[in-house]
């Protein structure tokens, strides 16, 4: 049997001349395309390639990731938007991408043609500007109406304009803002809140925005109202937004980044105000649902005289995060153990799932939400020894879709709903994994801590 390991090195060279640390340190990396910049990215590909092309195996081993990397079977991965299911498609004829849709039955079945909604080669052709495309945010209540990044050249900053998913077409007079690191949310069809990261004034000093602001249609940024003010030395400050199925209500925060592990959130109130959640700071507000507030902590967390262990996942009534003395009726619904942690956190329309991993092995749980202490149902995954990420989980549907990958099945896409998984994607397989049998066993270390490895090996094979 033929074992072949692939090492990806990612090299940097401290050989580069010292000018231009002189000119005042790496300030020039920053443009995407300055001469500076390609200078010195074709000095350490030159590097790169030059080791690795020279080795005896590299034509092999090129032909061979090169068959991989072409291959047909690529799989479409969706955002669900309004019952369809949204891709970005590059292939040589589009290699900016063509943002396409299917209903999310005929994206199931393998069925039907995909419907032209955005050619982003195209428009970059007509304002002759290389836009890459980012992503759509859009109004929960009428989810044809969205704003959708666009960034030039591929920096982290974006351009950010209205888009009619019925039109297939930019909203006329709509919302439209120049480059920046701004985010944005639909407060209603008419205002937005907005990190307003435009000018140096508003930005902390990471560079991004230190200062949320409503603004309504026609109205030029300003003009806005400020309705929530950072300070300067903070990360960052921005608005992102809850739906709690269960209640049918949305619920309007703002998330301050007071450092990379530290945070406070704020509740929009009534006139745009603000009320600050009386939770730690190192906690993350995971969702809402059923009127609950699920909140992980990452340090132990000490309230009316309970303590709570760190990385353990609780809940109580989201209206308790107010009270000064904390919450009376908090409940546990993940205590991790060793060797056993939360990873992530999933809601649907009907339920909460956990991401856990048990001895590296990564396992998905239900939580019983109608249970007294919220009992964790075990989800059966489709190889035990798998890695998996869910996408579109989303408070708006009940189903969620998972990305899949074991040693012994190349990426696939899984659809879940009812409990069940149904497989409706996949990569085709470069080698005949049929015989291989996979195991984790334990080696004991000098103080006794058990370490979790993992073999695969032929079924023959003798150990």
């Amino acid at each position: 049997m033929k074992i072949i390991i692939l090492l990806c090195v990612v090299m940097i060279s401290c050989t580069k001349k010292v000018e231009y640390v002189e000119k005042g340190g790496f300030d020039w990396l920053e443009e995407v395309r300055g001469k500076d910049a390609m200078l010195w990215v074709e000095h350490e590909n030159s590097l790169t390639l030059d080791m690795y092309t020279k080795s005896s195996n590299f034509t092999q081993l090129k032909e061979k990731t090169l068959e991989v990397l072409q291959t047909k079977e690529k799989i479409p991965y969706v955002d669900m938007i309004n019952g369809h299911a949204y891709n970005l498609w590059k292939d040589k004829k589009n290699p900016k991408g063509l943002l396409r849709r299917k209903t999310l039955t005929d994206y199931l079945e393998d069925t039907g043609d995909w419907e032209n909604v955005l050619d982003l080669d195209q428009l970059s052709s007509q304002e002759k500007v290389n836009w890459f495309y980012r992503k759509l945010n859009c109004y929960r209540e009428q989810q044809d109406r969205c704003l959708i990044y666009l960034s030039e050249e591929g920096k982290d900053a974006t351009s950010v304009r209205e888009f009619d998913l019925v039109g297939k077409t930019f909203v006329k007079d709509g919302f439209k803002f120049r480059t920046s690191k701004s985010k944005f949310m639909f407060a209603d069809l008419n205002h937005l809140y907005v990190a307003d990261g435009f000018d140096a004034p508003n930005r902390t000093s990471s560079g991004y925005p230190k200062v949320i602001k409503v603004i309504k249609r026609g109205q030029t940024i300003e003009n806005a109202t400020t309705i929530y003010q950072g300070e300067y030395d903070d990360v960052s400050v921005s608005p992102y937004d809850i739906f709690d199925p269960i209640t049918g209500e949305t619920y309007a925060f703002i998330y301050r980044g007071l450092t990379f592990y530290e945070s406070e959130v704020s509740l929009v109130t009534k006139g745009f105000k603000s009320k600050k959640l009386l939770v730690p700071s190192t906690s993350e507000m995971m969702t809402i649902f059923s009127d609950l507030l699920f909140l992980k902590i990452t340090k132990d967390w000490k309230v009316r005289g309970k303590n709570y262990k760190k990385g353990s996942l609780l809940s109580f009534p989201f209206d308790e995060v107010f009270l000064e003395k904390g919450p009376k009726d908090i409940s546990v619904v993940f205590k991790p153990t060793n060797g056993k942690a939360l990873q992530n956190f999933y809601a649907t329309k009907e339920s909460i799932f956990l991401k856990i991993t048990e001895d590296v092995k990564q396992k998905i749980y239900e939580v019983d939400i109608k249970s007294d202490n919220k009992k964790l149902l075990s989800v059966i995954l489709p190889d035990s020894n798998g890695t998996f990420r869910i996408n579109n989980s989303s408070s708006d549907d009940d189903y969620f879709f998972m990305s899949f990958q074991s040693i012994k099945e190349p990426s696939s896409l899984y659809y879940y709903k009812d409990g069940k998984f149904k497989k409706i994607y996949g990569q085709e397989k470069f080698f005949n994994s049929d015989s291989l049998i996979v195991k984790q066993f334990f080696a004991k270390s000098k103080d006794g801590t058990k370490v979790p490895y993992t073999v695969a090996h032929d079924k023959d094979i003798k150990l």
